[in-house]
Protein backbone atom coordinates (compact mmCIF):
# COMPACT_ATOMS: atom_id res chain seq x y z
CA UNK A 1 0.00 0.00 0.00
CA UNK A 2 1.21 3.56 -0.91
CA UNK A 3 0.92 6.71 1.66
CA UNK A 4 -2.78 7.77 1.59
CA UNK A 5 -3.88 11.09 0.59
CA UNK A 6 -6.73 11.22 3.26
CA UNK A 7 -10.17 13.52 2.43
CA UNK A 8 -9.77 16.61 1.15
CA UNK A 9 -12.91 19.28 0.26
CA UNK A 10 -13.35 22.34 -1.60
CA UNK A 11 -15.67 25.59 -0.56
CA UNK A 12 -15.39 26.44 -4.12
CA UNK A 13 -16.95 24.16 -6.33
CA UNK A 14 -13.44 22.47 -7.12
CA UNK A 15 -11.52 25.28 -7.62
CA UNK A 16 -8.94 24.63 -4.96
CA UNK A 17 -9.24 21.82 -2.07
CA UNK A 18 -7.75 21.56 1.52
CA UNK A 19 -7.12 18.88 3.92
CA UNK A 20 -9.71 17.89 6.53
CA UNK A 21 -8.21 14.28 8.00
CA UNK A 22 -8.33 15.54 11.95
CA UNK A 23 -8.55 12.50 13.31
CA UNK A 24 -7.66 10.11 10.41
CA UNK A 25 -3.54 8.88 10.69
CA UNK A 26 -1.65 5.76 9.43
CA UNK A 27 -3.85 3.16 7.55
CA UNK A 28 -6.92 5.68 8.01
CA UNK A 29 -5.90 7.88 5.54
CA UNK A 30 -5.97 5.21 2.71
CA UNK A 31 -9.77 6.60 1.80
CA UNK A 32 -11.77 3.91 -0.27
CA UNK A 33 -15.43 5.34 -0.33
CA UNK A 34 -17.34 7.96 1.17
CA UNK A 35 -20.79 8.01 2.41
CA UNK A 36 -22.93 11.32 2.97
CA UNK A 37 -25.33 11.80 5.69
CA UNK A 38 -28.53 13.78 5.99
CA UNK A 39 -27.36 17.41 7.75
CA UNK A 40 -23.76 17.29 6.30
CA UNK A 41 -22.07 14.80 7.83
CA UNK A 42 -19.58 12.03 6.16
CA UNK A 43 -18.79 8.58 6.58
CA UNK A 44 -15.35 7.71 5.53
CA UNK A 45 -14.15 3.75 3.99
CA UNK A 46 -10.17 3.72 4.83
CA UNK A 47 -7.47 1.05 4.96
CA UNK A 48 -8.20 1.20 9.26
CA UNK A 49 -11.83 0.82 9.42
CA UNK A 50 -15.07 3.57 9.37
CA UNK A 51 -14.72 7.20 10.40
CA UNK A 52 -17.37 9.23 10.77
CA UNK A 53 -17.06 13.27 10.93
CA UNK A 54 -20.65 15.21 11.63
CA UNK A 55 -18.83 18.42 10.61
CA UNK A 56 -17.00 17.12 8.03
CA UNK A 57 -13.69 17.63 9.44
CA UNK A 58 -13.17 16.38 12.43
CA UNK A 59 -13.21 12.28 11.95
CA UNK A 60 -14.21 9.47 14.91
CA UNK A 61 -13.49 5.92 14.55
CA UNK A 62 -16.64 3.99 14.12
CA UNK A 63 -15.99 1.20 16.07
CA UNK A 64 -17.75 -2.97 16.35
CA UNK A 65 -17.33 -3.81 13.40
CA UNK A 66 -15.31 -6.75 13.92
CA UNK A 67 -12.54 -8.34 16.76
CA UNK A 68 -9.97 -6.49 18.17
CA UNK A 69 -8.70 -4.43 15.68
CA UNK A 70 -10.57 -2.70 12.57
CA UNK A 71 -10.99 -4.29 9.37
CA UNK A 72 -10.08 -2.94 6.08
CA UNK A 73 -13.31 -1.01 4.75
CA UNK A 74 -14.09 -0.65 1.21
CA UNK A 75 -17.32 0.92 0.79
CA UNK A 76 -19.60 2.74 2.98
CA UNK A 77 -23.62 4.16 2.46
CA UNK A 78 -25.13 6.19 4.98
CA UNK A 79 -29.33 6.28 4.89
CA UNK A 80 -31.39 8.78 4.64
CA UNK A 81 -33.59 7.73 7.98
CA UNK A 82 -33.45 9.32 11.37
CA UNK A 83 -31.13 8.57 12.87
CA UNK A 84 -28.64 8.38 10.30
CA UNK A 85 -26.87 4.62 9.85
CA UNK A 86 -23.65 3.87 7.93
CA UNK A 87 -23.73 0.21 6.00
CA UNK A 88 -19.90 -0.40 5.16
CA UNK A 89 -18.53 -3.53 3.53
CA UNK A 90 -15.01 -4.63 4.73
CA UNK A 91 -13.15 -7.48 4.68
CA UNK A 92 -14.92 -9.32 7.34
CA UNK A 93 -18.46 -8.71 6.42
CA UNK A 94 -21.08 -6.46 6.33
CA UNK A 95 -21.55 -3.82 9.10
CA UNK A 96 -24.14 -1.58 9.98
CA UNK A 97 -23.86 0.87 12.93
CA UNK A 98 -26.24 4.18 14.04
CA UNK A 99 -23.97 7.26 13.75
CA UNK A 100 -23.01 9.37 16.84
Amino acid sequence: RGAGVGVRRSADNGQTFVTSNAGLTGAALLVYGLGFAPGGGVAVATGAGVFYAADQTNFVELTGFAGPTAPISWSVAVSATSPPVAIATTNAGVFRRLLP
